[in-house]
Order: structure tokens, then C-alpha cells, then sequence
């Protein structure tokens, strides 16, 4: 490795881990690896701290490794024995956007990213050598990529696809997970000296050191295997670049998809390709059956050199081009991952612009199609790893990489003043859980239902969606894994907005079982199934459309069919395409599962089933049609109902998906409810009820009280303009009321000095059936002991007032003749008993009354 740089330095790599004191490197070969690791060295004038944490993500606990033994295969799992290995991750402590990516299995070896330039460490026992990528000399190796072996032909713009998962920290919902395989030949296990433990480690340290590589593209890369050809090769090795591919995706299709499941495979090899090729792989079939892989020349001893190439042909598979095919391409150095050859130094820990924008482009394209699921048992417990597991409260990932002001990297505890630390429902501002009902997760598709936060857990409640063989898609699909679609809205996916279904009369031909109607293409068998005829509905998937070219997966890829329906002068077209997206995803050109294929029927997996097939558990009483029911066969009420039957008021949503609205304003809508419908609603009803009932029995007793109203106002109003706007007395007697009596009061004459007054009629002895009344005397010129204390009734002209007993006739006393009057006499003083009517303010005419009337009293006694 010496020669291939212009300089380097011998380093002296010293390890500290768990307090203990620093140590050679050399001496962690025969120990237990531990999670974390601090190295320390000093090269080029300056020192080197690396903070080191165990790739616990970069074997899966079934991970395998396979080789020839006695012209057999032999396969172990070493993970089953244990999970601790010897590769890390981690940061040059001090150093802002450094990153490094090691192996300890045997030394120390791999890449040193400082944060502006790239460096290799690579073991030259008993001492290491530390490299400076800018310092390699400069030699022509080129990648074998022809433009023209694009299998995407031309871009298309499409929406984007929603995809939801569940993906550890520092990732977010648009994470995808590689599952990676690498394949070493013969010529690389002589390389090696035979050693196959060599060759295992090696493959490791390179997924390790491109799982580094792709970190920054949201992009996980797990190693689920490793096979060597010990004994000889399995496959027609060739110098010719294109030929060893092709027998590579071959092998790759015939055996490794059956036996090791992968997302992507990459040959490594030791022989010499033409044109100082060292890599070669076609463009974009990341997650299809027949090409995604590549193959790559160990044309170096660095690890960290080779590493670059394998993450070089893995982004082809991902849809990336060469940078220098575009001069508009952004390079944060010198040259990026993504260059068409390495004859200048490299600089292979940046991507380009391009390389992100193909990236993107093929995503919605749909070729992200595998990489959404994580890899099972992706990594045994342990602190540090960005996967909340047993025993932690949080992980937030390395301590060099957590940012999390509420999560102890070092424990995976929460910090003192923290509630929560992750998820969706914590707020990392406060380290608080947010409120209940605060959503979490929206709805994707129309047979998708809300998530909401409960107000207690940080995170947000698992996805369900609406019960599959729920009628959607304006009644053309059912639902179906939260999906809904229909003949038309495949079509669509496929070739575009224009596209939808084809004519009947092209799906009855899809029990003919050939290539372009079909119920099913076998890659294995490379059989293509009959349907029977109740299912032809469900089969192939036929459409017309105005777009000639494919716009899902790769077009090149696709195998596309055209027939014609002549019938009644009228002619049916119907195109198809079977769509490659890997050995295990279903053919999106069949008909999608759900779609309406007869009445209360839907396509399910090729077959054409009554819905009760689909339905899962069904919701009691149907939710009272006050909401759907989901896929756990629990009621997702609306907002104003109550989970689980939606019978009663509440916050909406489910006991699964959370409350949609908040709870704790649920009582209150409650009482209202409560008060609304049992006390103001009833007390209405009972008061219309008796208006209405008794409307005539209130009208005669209002028009009752308001004609005496209008009486006493009207009489009130009387007195006041005679009286000239005086008030009545507390008796309201005025002169209307005196006379309506029709008595007349005595005439006021003259008086004559010492003349008497004419004497009146001795009073009648009282009867002994009567009261004695007391007597009203009266002498010469004054009144005494007048009683007036019977009350006057104030009546109208016509009304009179009945005595008890009728009172015997008696003559009215003579009443002298008028005379002219030369003056008025002042009434005699008032006597100190009067009685209750104050005469004596009123004026002369009250005191005339008053005398006449007493007069009246005496005779009628």
C-alpha cells in the first residue's frame, strides 16, 4: 500500500475504553469487543482522538457467511452466538462533520473523515499506516458504466408516494434499508492467501465503510451475507466487464434470490477487467428480481479504496449517472463518489448534486419499493444503535452524533428535567409529552385513518387504517392494506394520467395464460398462469392510454404487450406490461388487490372473493353510523362521539388511534349535552305544548288583565286632568268618584251672627240587633265626634253600594233655601278624632260630604 502513495506516516494507534488505561490496538484481537472506544494517535503534526461506538446495525442477527467445503456448501451465523463484532462508526473528537468508519478485528483499518479531508488507516503490523487520500498517486481506473446501458430511458415526473414506517433516530419516514449481499470469487480467495476468515472480514469492513458512505443519503446498508468461492467458481469468470455481469445477474436470479433473500448483490473479484475496468452495473434496478448487482475489482490493498468503488456501483443501481456528464454537477470537493474514473486523487466521502437529484428521481419512479422494510432482527440490544429497545427509556445514537437535549447518549436515560426524549409525540423544545390530540400521523390514502397523540406516550399510537372491504374509490375498489385502488387508478400508475381501464372484452382473454393475459408470471419457472373465469377480472391488467412509454419501474426492464379486439366494426385496444420489482413484490401490472370485480366482490391475490373473505373482525353494532370501523376491528369514531361504540358523546377517534379531539373538553360537552337534551329541549317542548293547549283560556285571561289595566290607567288619567295634574289621595277618591255616589253635598250659606243653625232630627236609638254607632252631635256652629270611618268605594255612575239591612224611611232633614252668599264661612276646626279619611285637607266640598254623609250613616243606623 506504501507505493500507491506519494507519503504517509506510521502511526501508533493506543485504545481506552471503560476507564481502563490506554493499550496497543493489537491487543483488542483477543478480547471481547466493546461498544465504545476512544483511539488516539498523532500523525502529520497533530493528534487523533477517535470516538468509536460498536455498527451494531451492520449484521442482522441472521446474518450468514457460506463457503465450499468437500464440493458442498457450508453456511454459519455467527451472529446467533453472539452480537458483539469489531466494526465502528464514530466522529474525530473536536473536528465538525468528521465522521469515521473502522474495523478492530485485526488492527486497526478503514477511513478517517476530519471534516474537510479524507484519510485510510490500514494496518502494517506491528505499526499502522496513516494515508492521506490526496496523496495517491494518480493511476487510470475506470468505471465500466456506458451511459447507454440506462435502463430507465428518459425521466418522468409522477407524485410522489406516500410511504410511512417506523425508522430509528437520525432517519425520518423517507429512510430506506438496503439489504446487501457480497459475492467473492476464487481469484479473490487465493488473494487473500486462502484465508476465507480474511476474506469474511474484509467483505465486513467494506459494508461497513459504505454504510458510512450513504448515511448522509438516508440510505441504511445491512449485510445479511457473505459467500466465498473457496473451491472454484460458480459462475463463467471473464475478463470482459459485460459478460461477467451478465452471468453474475444470472447467478443472482437462479440461486441467490432463492436461497438469500437481497435487496442488492455485489460481486468482488481479483481478476483484471478490460480497460482498467474495476466496477460495472447498470442504472436503476435497485429492487428488481433480474438486475440489481454489480461487480467490482479489488484493485487495491486500502479497504477504504475498494469501498469506494462498491459504493460507486451500488449508486448506479440507484439510478445515478456519472457527475462529469453534467457541468451543472455540485461538488462539495474535488471530485465526488459518483466520478466517471479515479486517475486524479479521489475525494469519494461526498455525493454530488446529481447523484441526489437521480437518487430522488428514481425514488419516485418507484424503485424504493424493497427498501422500506427494516431487515429482521437487525441488531441485538444495546445503547447507542438509534433503536429504542428493552431496558432504554431512549437512544439517540452515538454520543458524538446525539443532539437530543433530552436523551443521556451515554445511559439511553432520560435526562433529569425530561419526560420524553423521542418520538413523534414529544416535544424536544421542552422535553415534554404534547397535548392529547395533537396528530401525529395524517392520513395517506383514503382508507387510511389519523393518529393522535394521548397526551401520556411520546410516541404515536401503531397505524391502522380503514377495514379492509370498505367501499372507496366512489364505489369502483374496496379497501385493502389501507390501499385503495381501483382498474382506472392502476392504469394511472402505470402510464400516467391518462391512462385507465381497457374494455371487459380484453380481460376475458386473461384465461388464455399467455404473456400479455395472464393471472400470474412465475420468474422462477418463467410460466405465466391461466386464470379461471371467474377471476379474469383480477388477472392481467389491461389498459388504454395516450402515453407511449412506462412510467413505473424501468421501462427496459418491463415487458410490454399490445393486442387488438376486433367486434362489431369496432376495434378494442389493450396494452399490459409485466413491471420487475423483485422476486418477492407483487406485479403491479396484474389488477390491484381490491378492485371491484363483480357485485360485493374484489380482487384479492389474483382471484375474484366475495368481501366476506376480506373483512376482517367486524365492530359491534356498526358504530351506531357515527363512525368506521378499522383494521383491528375497532370502532374510529367522529369528533363528538366516544370510543369504543361511538354511542355516547366524546373526543372522536379510537382506543387505538388516539382521541381526536381533547378529552378533558369531553365533560364539558358532555353536561352541555346533558343540560340541552334532558333539561331546556324537554322544558320547550312542555311549554309550546301548553301554550298551544290552552291558547284560548291565555288569550281571554291577557285581554282580561289588560282591559283593567286600560280601566284604572284610563281613570288615573282622568283625575290627573281635572285635578290638573294633582295625584289622587292613597284612596284615589277624587270628584268623578263622589259623584258616581249621586249624593249632593249641602250648600255652604251665609251666616248669621249669633243666628243658630236650623237643629236636626234627634237621632234613632240604636236597634238591639245593631252596633251602637257613635253619635254625631251637632251644636251651633261646629261638628263634633263626626265617624266616618266607614270607607268610600270609588265606582262608576251606575254602581252603588247594597246595605246589609234595609234602613227604615225617614225624611230627609229640610235644607234651607239658597241665599246669596256674601262670603264663605271657615269650616269649624277639625276634631282631634276624625277618623281615617283626612276631610279637613281636602276642602270644603270633603267636609260637606263628609257632614251629609255622616247624616246619611246616623239615619240608616
Amino acid at each position: 500500500a506504501r507505493q500507491d502513495f506519494l507519503r504517509y506516516q506510521r502511526v501508533h494507534p493506543k485504545v481506552f475504553s471503560h476507564g481502563r488505561r490506554r493499550r496497543d490496538v493489537l491487543s483488542l484481537k483477543n478480547t471481547t469487543h466493546q461498544d465504545v472506544l476512544q483511539v488516539s494517535f498523532k500523525a502529520f503534526g497533530q493528534p487523533y482522538t477517535l470516538d468509536l461506538r460498536m455498527k451494531k446495525d451492520l449484521l442482522p442477527l441472521n446474518y450468514f457467511e457460506k463457503h465450499h467445503e468437500n464440493s458442498s456448501h457450508v453456511i454459519d451465523h455467527p451472529m446467533k452466538r453472539t452480537n458483539k463484532h469489531c466494526y465502528y462508526h464514530g466522529t474525530v473528537r473536536g473536528q465538525k462533520n468528521s465522521w469515521v468508519a473502522v474495523s478492530t478485528c485485526n488492527g486497526l483499518s478503514g477511513v478517517v473523515f476530519d471534516g474537510t479531508e479524507l484519510h485510510y488507516i490500514h494496518p502494517d503490523l506491528p505499526e499502522h499506516l496513516f494515508f492521506k487520500a490526496s496523496d495517491m498517486k494518480a493511476k487510470t481506473w475506470r468505471c465500466g458504466f456506458n451511459d447507454s446501458q440506462d435502463l430507465w430511458g428518459n425521466a418522468h415526473k409522477r407524485a410522489k408516494r406516500s410511504v410511512v414506517i417506523q425508522p430509528p433516530y437520525k432517519s425520518n419516514a423517507r429512510s430506506r434499508y438496503v439489504e446487501l449481499l457480497i459475492v467473492n470469487d476464487n481469484k479473490e480467495f487465493i488473494k487473500m492467501k486462502r484465508n476465507k476468515e480474511a476474506v469474511f472480514e474484509r467483505s465486513k469492513e467494506i459494508a461497513n465503510i459504505v454504510n458510512a458512505l450513504y448515511a448522509p443519503l438516508n440510505i441504511f446498508i445491512a449485510l445479511v451475507g457473505v459467500i466465498v468461492w473457496t473451491e472454484h467458481d460458480e459462475i463463467v469468470m471473464s475478463s470482459d466487464g459485460d459478460a461477467t455481469l451478465t452471468k453474475f445477474l444470472q447467478y443472482r436470479r437462479e440461486r441467490l434470490a432463492r436461497e438469500h433473500p437481497n435487496d442488492n448483490a455485489q460481486l468482488i473479484t481479483d481478476i483484471v477487467l478490460d480497460s482498467s475496468v474495476v466496477g460495472k452495473a447498470l442504472k436503476g434496478p435497485i429492487c428488481t428480481y433480474e438486475y440489481s448487482g454489480g461487480v467490482n475489482k479489488d484493485h487495491h490493498e486500502v479497504v477504504g479504496v475498494v469501498a469506494t468503488t462498491v459504493a460507486h456501483e451500488l449508486g448506479h443501481n440507484f439510478g445515478m449517472e456519472h457527475d462529469d456528464k453534467d457541468t451543472k454537477c455540485h461538488c462539495p470537493e474535488k471530485r465526488c463518489i459518483m466520478a466517471s474514473s479515479t486517475s486524479n486523487p479521489p475525494s469519494p466521502s461526498q455525493w454530488s448534486s446529481c447523484s441526489k437529484q437521480y437518487l430522488q428521481s428514481s425514488f419516485e419512479q418507484g424503485m424504493d419499493f424493497c427498501l422500506w422494510n427494516l431487515p429482521e432482527d437487525i441488531m441485538g440490544p444495546v445503547c447507542g444503535n438509534g433503536f429504542l429497545e428493552d431496558g432504554e427509556q431512549c437512544d439517540c445514537g452515538p454520543m458524538e452524533f446525539c443532539k437530543n437535549p433530552c436523551c443521556d447518549a451515554a445511559t439511553c436515560k432520560f435526562k433529569p428535567h425530561a419526560a420524553c426524549a423521542i418520538g413523534a409525540c414529544c416535544d424536544v423544545s421542552t422535553c415534554q409529552v404534547v397535548k392529547a390530540a395533537t396528530l401525529c400521523r395524517d392520513t395517506v390514502t383514503e382508507c387510511d385513518l389519523p393518529e393522535y397523540c394521548d397526551g401520556v406516550s411520546e410516541f404515536c399510537p401503531v397505524d391502522v387504517f380503514v377495514q379492509d372491504g370498505t367501499e372507496c374509490g366512489g364505489g369502483k375498489a374496496y379497501c385493502f392494506g389501507k390501499q385503495c385502488r381501483s382498474h382506472d387508478d392502476q392504469c394511472q400508475l402505470l402510464w400516467g394520467s391518462s391512462g385507465r381501464m381497457a374494455d371487459q372484452r380484453c380481460f376475458e382473454r386473461n384465461d388464455d395464460g399467455e404473456v400479455n393475459a395472464n393471472c400470474g408470471y412465475n420468474r422462477l419457472n418463467k410460466t405465466y398462469k391461466k386464470c379461471n373465469k371467474e377471476d379474469v377480472m383480477c388477472g392481467t391488467l389491461h389498459c388504454v392510454h395516450l402515453n407511449e412509454r412506462l412510467e413505473f419501474g424501468i421501462e427496459s426492464a418491463a415487458v410490454q404487450s399490445k393486442f387488438y379486439i376486433d367486434e362489431n366494426d369496432k376495434r378494442y385496444t389493450c396494452r399490459s406490461a409485466i413491471v420487475d420489482l423483485g422476486l418477492f413484490t407483487a406485479d403491479v401490472g396484474q389488477s390491484p388487490n381490491g378492485a371491484k370485480c363483480g357485485t360485493n366482490k374484489a380482487c384479492m391475490n389474483q382471484k375474484c372473493v366475495p368481501l366476506e373473505k376480506i373483512y376482517g373482525v367486524k365492530c359491534p353494532y356498526d358504530c351506531y353510523n357515527n363512525g368506521v370501523c378499522n383494521s383491528r376491528g375497532n370502532c374510529h369514531c367522529m369528533v363528538g362521539y366516544a370510543p369504543p361504540y361511538c354511542n355516547y358523546p366524546g373526543p372522536g377517534g379510537s382506543s387505538d388511534s388516539g382521541p381526536a379531539s381533547d378529552p378533558s373538553a369531553g365533560y364539558s360537552f358532555m353536561v352541555s349535552m346533558y343540560i340541552i337534551f334532558l333539561c331546556i329541549v324537554p322544558l320547550a317542548v312542555i311549554t309550546s305544548f301548553s301554550i298551544y293547549y290552552f291558547r284560548r283560556h291565555l288569550k281571554t285571561w291577557w285581554m282580561t288583565k289588560a282591559r283593567k289595566a286600560a280601566i284604572k290607567s284610563r281613570a288615573q288619567q282622568v283625575g290627573l286632568d281635572r285635578r290638573g295634574g294633582r295625584p289622587l289621595s292613597k284612596f284615589n277618591i277624587d270628584a268623578e268618584a263622589i259623584k258616581a255616589l249621586n249624593i249632593s253635598a249641602p250648600v255652604t250659606q251665609p251666616m248669621v251672627p249669633q243666628q243658630p243653625l236650623a237643629p236636626s232630627a234627634p237621632p234613632m236609638p240604636p236597634s238591639q240587633h245593631q252596633k251602637p254607632h257613635r253619635s254625631v252631635s251637632r251644636e251651633r256652629g261646629s261638628f263634633r265626634n263626626v265617624d266616618i270611618s266607614g270607607p268610600v268605594l270609588q265606582s262608576s255612575s251606575n254602581s252603588h253600594v247594597a246595605p246589609t239591612r234595609p234602613a227604615p224611611a225617614r225624611p230627609a232633614p229640610a235644607r234651607p233655601a239658597p241665599g246669596r252668599p256674601t262670603g264663605v264661612q271657615r269650616a269649624p276646626s277639625c276634631p282631634s278624632q276624625v277618623g281615617v279619611l283626612d276631610y279637613c285637607s281636602r276642602g270644603p266640598i270633603l267636609q260637606n260630604f263628609a257632614i251629609g254623609y255622616g247624616h246619611h250613616l246616623g239615619s240608616g243606623a
